[in-house]
């Protein structure tokens, strides 16, 4: 004659499955955590590496970051290299420097005028003769080094926002730099870290002078 289960067994087997259950919960937000810890401090270590490297080696470095492939690289140059912040955009010696036009003359005598000084500065000097100095072009190659590899992030993690000194709103998507230089400074920049449910956060914060950086177990604004 079969038996079935009593209530008592049936409340026993229930409370065991939720047990095992909430273990199997716990462990993966661990899991996640540990990830993001691993991640936050790998890219805080290569930081402060990247800071002597730049005022040892006489270099130009900079960290790019790909905000939408959850990954960042490392790249370099010797060439001198400049970014401006008056906009909140990058104005740079790079060949991606976008060439501004001159407005065409309004009238003829002033088209002739134009030709004959050969165009004039921005103080209104005239240059004939006299060719335009260019700036020299930075170019950035990957940074040869086997302790700043490209890197992605891990499983679940990505970049909430990264925010520089030469922008004046966070940026979420697409790329982003963080500027290393030789005289010793790296710009003023806070790296968020989030979880795929945005709940679990992490920053990096950077000491322009210093080259030192903090991690901060939470989102940060810059300048708060």
């Amino acid at each position: 004659m079969r038996k079935g289960f009593t209530l008592l067994e049936m409340m026993v087997v229930i409370g065991i499955i939720a047990l095992l259950t909430s273990v199997v919960v716990i462990r993966s937000g661990n899991s996640v955590g540990n990830n993001m810890k691993k991640d936050v401090n790998r890219l805080a270590a290569r930081m402060r590496y990247l800071y002597n490297k730049a005022a040892m080696e006489r270099l130009y470095i900079r960290i790019a970051f790909d905000l939408d492939a959850k990954s960042y690289r490392v790249e370099a140059t010797a060439d001198p290299f400049l970014v401006e912040r008056e906009t909140g955009k990058i104005k740079d010696n790079t060949a991606k420097k976008e060439k501004k036009e001159t407005p065409p003359p309004t009238n003829e005598a002033q088209a002739q005028t134009q030709a004959q000084a050969g165009g004039a500065d921005k103080s209104g000097a005239k240059t004939a003769g006299v060719e335009a100095l260019k700036a020299p072009v930075a170019t950035f190659t990957p940074l040869e080094s086997s302790l700043v590899k490209p890197t992605n992030l891990s499983k679940g993690i990505s970049f909430k926002d990264i925010q520089v000194e030469h922008r004046k709103t966070p940026v979420d998507a697409g790329e982003e730099y963080i500027y290393f230089f030789p005289n010793g400074y790296v710009e003023q920049a806070v790296i968020n870290f989030k979880d795929e449910k945005d709940e679990l956060h992490y920053a990096i914060v950077t000491s322009p002078i210093s080259g030192k950086v903090k991690i901060e177990k939470d989102y940060v604004k810059m300048g708060q």
